[in-house]
This record gives C-alpha cells, sequence and structure tokens, in this order.
C-alpha cells in the first residue's frame, strides 16, 4: 500500500493536505447539514452514470455506445492502476500515522441514519474496495458524463458542473481521495473519452472501407 505520493504532492501544492484542512473547519462530531449534502453526492457515484446511460439509450444507440465504452475503457484502466499501484485514502494514512486526524466521514454520516436502515453495511456491500484512491473514479465518473453531455445536450449541460465540482470537494472533505486523486481521475477521464472516439472513429471508416464495392 502506497502512502506517500499523494500525499506529498498536496503538501508541496497547498501546505497542507486540503483534506485535513476541510475536516479541521468543517467536520464535527454531529454530522452538519453539508455532511449530508457530501454524502449523497458520493453516493450518486452508483446511480449517475446508470441513469446516464439509460437516457443516451433511449434517445441515441450510437451514443450510447460510445459513452458505455469509454466508461469500460476507465473503469478498467483504473482497476489495473489498483491492482499495480494500491494507494492509500486519506482515513487510511491517518490511521497509520501520516496524517493528523481525518475522518472516514462518510461512514459518520451512514451512521448517524437510523439503525433499521443499515446504511453502513449497504455501503460496505456496494463499495467492496473501500481503499482504492489513485485514480479517483468519484472523481472520474462524474467528468466523463459531462463531456458526454455537453457533446450530446450542448451548452445546456454545463448545468452539471457544480454537481461534478460538488463530488470533487465532497471527495476531499470526506477523507476518501487527495486533491492529486481527483486531478489523476479527471486525466484517466478525459483520456477515456478522447481515446474511445478515436477507436471508434477508426472502426467505422475500416467498416465503410470494406463495405464499399470496388471499382469496375
Amino acid at each position: 500500500m502506497h502512502y506517500l505520493l499523494a500525499l506529498r504532492f498536496d503538501e508541496r501544492v497547498f501546505g497542507t493536505a486540503p483534506t485535513v484542512w476541510l475536516q479541521q473547519h468543517f467536520a464535527h462530531s454531529t454530522p452538519a447539514p453539508y455532511d449530508y449534502v457530501a454524502a449523497v453526492l458520493y453516493l450518486l457515484h452508483f446511480v449517475a452514470p446508470l441513469t446516464f446511460a439509460f437516457t443516451l439509450w433511449m434517445r441515441s444507440r450510437e451514443e450510447f455506445a460510445r459513452f458505455t465504452s469509454s466508461f469500460l475503457v476507465l473503469s478498467y484502466a483504473a482497476l489495473a492502476t489498483f491492482v499495480v499501484f494500491p494507494a492509500a485514502p486519506p482515513w487510511l494514512a491517518s490511521r497509520h500515522g501520516y496524517l493528523p486526524d481525518v475522518h472516514e466521514q462518510v461512514g459518520v454520516v451512514l451512521s448517524a441514519f437510523p439503525s433499521h436502515f443499515d446504511l453502513p453495511t449497504v455501503y460496505q456491500l456496494f463499495d467492496p474496495n473501500q481503499v482504492a484512491a489513485i485514480p479517483s473514479l468519484h472523481a472520474a465518473y462524474p467528468l466523463l458524463l459531462v463531456l458526454f453531455a455537453c457533446r450530446f445536450f450542448g451548452a445546456r449541460a454545463l448545468l452539471l458542473a457544480p454537481y461534478v465540482l460538488g463530488v470533487w470537494v465532497a471527495v476531499v472533505y470526506m477523507g476518501e481521495h487527495y486533491i492529486f486523486d481527483v486531478a489523476v481521475g479527471a486525466v484517466y477521464s478525459v483520456a477515456a473519452f478522447v481515446m474511445t472516439d478515436h477507436v471508434l472513429l477508426r472502426l467505422r471508416r475500416g467498416r465503410r472501407t470494406i463495405e464499399s464495392p470496388a471499382p469496375a
């Protein structure tokens, strides 16, 4: 498990890790309203991409194919990185003494719900790998969604920009990611978007070449 790369980057750029500063100023023993907002934004990670994919499927099968292809490329690239370079999130680094006190704020918020909801258990079942930090897929998926939304819906898709920024701030505040993780996730997202477009364009050109009749 790697603890220092993202931590050292954040400290070099910001002086102190933004997660530490945010939790020192905003995190309390009892969740505040913004904690619940941050938790909802965090948990939309499991819902938003599927909802957007379904919307594209209903409107344009071609854009649906592009989005799902990019989504898979992004996900498998991240998985390969998790295997080759497993990196610790801030809350885990704090447990091992690399950071001052940083809480896994998602668990704090979910534990505040009535016990019959059993949300911490549900969260663990949906997110079995809670220490895969680089790249941040919580940062990458919303950006990929907005990139495709801008292409399909035009300028109206910019209304989703606060959602992307909100998720990025939430994952840092809640101790799940460093700024470095978010930045790498954004790079992965843009790369998957561009790469998939390039590959699909070449495949379409090759298909047209094969299907076009040979000159007499």
